[in-house]
């Protein structure tokens, strides 16, 4: 099982990776949207945070969220 960084990471990185995308297709969809570099950093940022925030929660959902066994 993979360890929660990873997790995490991954899903950082996935989340980039689709914020980037969407920003390209915007510039070439022809829909009247443009291309924004700082969107993508914004994207970027959102998703670092995001993963942040999973490392952060994780360990207290665990805690506090498992069922008791008797």
């Amino acid at each position: 099982m993979a360890s929660r960084w990873k997790r995490a990471a991954t899903a950082a990185l996935a989340a980039a990776l689709f914020g980037a995308l969407m920003e390209v297709l915007q510039g070439i969809a022809g829909t009247g949207r443009d291309f924004d570099p700082v969107d993508m950093a914004a994207n970027l940022i959102g998703a670092v945070l995001g993963g942040m925030v999973y490392l952060l929660l994780q360990p207290i959902m665990i805690k506090y969220l498992t069922p008791v066994r008797s």
